[in-house]
Formats: C-alpha cells, structure tokens, sequence
C-alpha cells in the first residue's frame, strides 16, 4: 500500500508551540546594464535570486497534527525541532540550491491514524 499527495489535495497543518530564531534574508538584483536590469518585466523577476543562508529557527511544539483526507499524523506535545538554513536560494523557478541541517528532540512515537478505517498505529522513534 502506498500513500501520495495528489494535486487538489488539501493538507491540514495544527501546530502548537513557541518558535525563536533568526531570519536572514538577502536579494540579488539583476547587474546594472545586462539586459534583464528592467526594473520591472519577466525578465527582471527571472534575474532575481534570494538567500536565505544563515537563518536559524529553534520550535518546540505544544502538539502537532496534519491531515491529508482520511490520513492524520500526530506528534506528542514538547517535540523540539532545530533547522539551520546553512544555504538557502529562491529564484524565478521556485528553489534553488540549498543546505538544510536539522536535528529534534522529544518526538516520542508519532502516530498514523487513518479514520475511515479507524485505524490507528505508532511509528518507530526517530533516531
């Protein structure tokens, strides 16, 4: 059995919680005299590249579920998450290259629930 996203899909995100950290955010403007130096146009947003390099977030959750229709996720309350953006690029395309540490704590066993079967299961600690 597998389970996959699909287009129209809605995803329902509940999170609860704190969040600290440091947003680091530079933009990269096309070069003065190249030909997508417009300073508005296609070809100006198409030139443009953000970095996002050097942020740092520290979350600890109060409790945390997503569903996808009959599917849940479930995570106990006081999970902690730690992400560090070491190299982080949005272009025109969507993103671009980027290094992403992260590392948790407390996640205990998070649960599959699926509720038109009414079943229920817990995953495996994450290492």
């Amino acid at each position: 059995s597998s389970f996959a996203v699909r287009a129209g899909d809605v995803i329902h995100l509940s999170v609860g919680g704190k969040a600290e950290g440091v947003a680091k955010m530079e933009v990269y403007a096309p070069k003065p005299g190249s030909s997508s130096a417009k300073p508005v146009g296609e070809a100006f947003a198409e030139a443009l590249l953000v970095s996002c390099a050097g942020s740092t977030s520290k979350i600890e959750l109060g409790g945390t579920r997503a569903q996808v229709g009959e599917l849940v996720f479930s995570f106990p309350p006081l999970a902690q998450l730690i992400v560090d953006l070491k190299e982080a690029q949005i272009n025109y395309e969507g993103l671009g290259s980027s290094k992403v540490i992260a590392s948790w704590s407390g996640l205990g066993q998070p649960q599959v629930q699926h509720l038109g079967r009414k079943l229920t299961t817990k995953l495996p600690s994450l290492p």
